[in-house]
């Protein structure tokens, strides 16, 4: 089944094979894997990333996994098979336990798809302020971490885990800090960036969805592994 898998990965997203075995060693598991098949081929899958607690604006946690790399197959898309393994990716992570299950719909227009999914806006964006690149120091992924906690403080938001972290990491991200900031780069590109003050959900836009029972209606979900 692995090798199909990895199969479907490389011919829909293009990564290379480093990539996905990052993915496998890291995060999968046939319990938290959703698969779709046709004539006996695997034509569909997604996967639950576990990347840590959903942390609530008093401090309350549950259990949280992304859902992460839904593929299809060229020759079978437009049978609905896309929407089938979300589907089942937000019911095996009720199965699993995880009190929250979220994604970061690819574009604007995909979040209507989702809601007639189950599942409804629960995290936003604002716009990041400009950081001076000689001002920033590289930091391990545990620094980062602390640092993260620090700035979102009273935020509806995800702790993201060491193996979440990690795995970012070694997938080419990288962790900076300054006097009064830290942020998380990839490709060259700010994939988060932490400040006092820096999140006013009310002029932010839609970034995150959660599945089933409503968490919050404007946390902050920063890395979304998409």
């Amino acid at each position: 089944m692995e090798m199909e898998l990895k199969s479907l990965w490389k011919t829909v997203f293009g990564d290379t094979d480093d990539y996905i075995e990052r993915f496998f060693d890291t995060f999968y598991s046939p319990e938290l894997c959703a698969v779709c098949k046709c004539g006996g081929k695997t034509a569909a899958a997604a996967y639950l990333m576990p990347v840590g607690d959903f942390v609530s604006a008093i401090g309350e946690r549950v259990s949280c996994a992304h859902i992460y790399a839904v593929g299809v197959l060229p020759e079978y898309r437009g049978r609905g098979l896309g929407k089938a393994v979300t589907e089942k990716c937000a019911r095996l992570g009720e199965k699993n336990g995880f009190g929250a299950v979220v994604l970061h719909p690819a574009e604007e227009g995909l979040f209507r798809f989702y809601e007639s999914l189950g599942f409804y806006s629960a995290f936003s964006c604002g716009e990041m302020k400009a950081i001076d690149a000689g001002e920033r120091f590289s930091i391990n992924p545990e620094e980062y971490r602390a640092l993260r906690e620090e700035y979102l403080g009273g935020i509806p938001h995800i702790d993201l885990n060491m193996r979440a972290l990690r795995y970012f990491e070694g997938q080419g991200g990288e962790f900076y800090r300054g006097e009064n900031f830290c942020m998380a780069m990839e490709d060259g590109s700010v994939k988060e960036c932490l400040y006092p003050g820096f999140f006013a959900p009310e002029n932010g836009r839609p970034f995150g969805m959660s599945y089933g029972k409503k968490i919050c209606t404007d946390g902050w979900l920063g890395l979304a592994f998409d």
